[in-house]
């Protein structure tokens, strides 16, 4: 079955959180404001014996975690729903009437409750099913990039290892860089390969070897954000968010080297799907993995997939 646990108050979804301890302040951080622990605080209640906040919140699945003396993160004690995802969140579902559902074990398809009448799961392919993944930074794993790579074939070979997960390898942006090589999920240009993993020769080198091995390769995809520095923040501005002062940001908690990507601008959306077709039908992807996929308005797949079949989006 599914409970009503946070509930529907007047002004959007109403959250609650209760202690026994002394508490200076509880903020309320998750999918629906980018994770900013330090932006919605809650009220404590005029009983003393607790917080709490309403927020309007879209439709949708959503994740979240209470922020208690801005350091301690943690889950909602009255909400029994864990993201399954291994990031330890509590978990709530708004229907489009905005009733807030937490999901249980309980749900079926013989007792299918609003997720199963309303939703269909996007269905995995057979290879995704059985693939057993290996995650893997090209500048920890080999000194020689993409060459380094394609010699360890054998060896993941013999790990039984029949997916790739490559990291991000395209260009880091300076501005504002953390450490010498900066945060590689900051791109500078999404067309672009790090000198210093290779050409794209030794990239398409790598990929043929991979594919003749029976080795399916991934790529990581920085969907929601570049580096401050990317190619289009001086010639595109209307691509990127805004602050209140109009200048670029990125809407998370230090994370300064970031711009992110705006999602209302159609022409911001459309390069950056034919950025993701390029390495699809230039290099033979066999998948393309999402990151930060739950805070970002999502990107039709069927825009990406339908001439380009054999690759998936795999959100995470």
């Amino acid at each position: 079955m599914l409970t009503k646990l946070p509930t529907r108050g007047s002004k959007g979804v109403r959250f609650v959180y209760y202690t026994d301890t002394p508490v200076d302040s509880v903020a309320l951080a998750g999918t629906f404001n980018n994770w900013n622990g330090d932006r919605n605080y809650m009220d404590r209640m005029e009983d003393g014996t607790g917080w709490e906040i309403e927020l309007p919140i879209l439709k949708g699945r959503h994740l979240y975690k209470f922020v208690v003396n801005g350091e301690a993160w943690i889950v909602d004690p009255l909400n029994p729903s864990i993201s399954e995802d291994g990031q330890n969140n509590s978990a709530i579902t708004v229907t489009e009437n905005g009733d807030v559902l937490i999901r249980t074990n309980e749900i079926s398809k013989s007792h299918p409750g609003y997720m199963y009448e309303n939703f269909t799961a996007l269905s995995s392919p057979e290879w995704l099913k059985k693939s057993v993944i290996y995650e893997l930074h090209l500048r920890a794993y080999t000194d020689n990039g993409f060459r380094g790579l394609a010699d360890q074939i054998d060896y993941f070979k013999e790990l039984g290892i029949n997916t790739l997960w490559l990291m991000p390898f395209n260009e880091v942006g300076h501005e504002r860089r953390i450490g010498k090589y900066g945060d590689p999920y900051a791109v500078k240009d999404f067309y672009s390969i790090d000198p210093e993993f290779g050409t794209k020769d030794d990239l398409l080198l790598f990929m043929r070897k991979a594919h003749e091995n029976g080795i399916r390769v991934i790529l990581d995809w920085v969907l929601n954000r570049t580096s401050r520095d990317h190619i289009l923040t001086d010639s595109h501005p209307e691509y990127f968010t805004h602050n209140e002062q109009q200048e670029i940001y990125y809407d998370v908690p230090h994370r300064e080297y970031f711009a992110g990507l705006q999602f209302s601008s159609r022409d911001m959306r459309k390069y950056v799907i034919e950025a993701m077709k390029y390495w699809i039908a230039e290099f033979d992807f066999d998948g393309i993995r999402l990151d930060d996929s739950d805070i970002t308005p999502m990107i039709s797949s069927r825009k990406l997939s339908k001439p380009y079949r054999k690759s998936e989006l795999i959100s995470s």
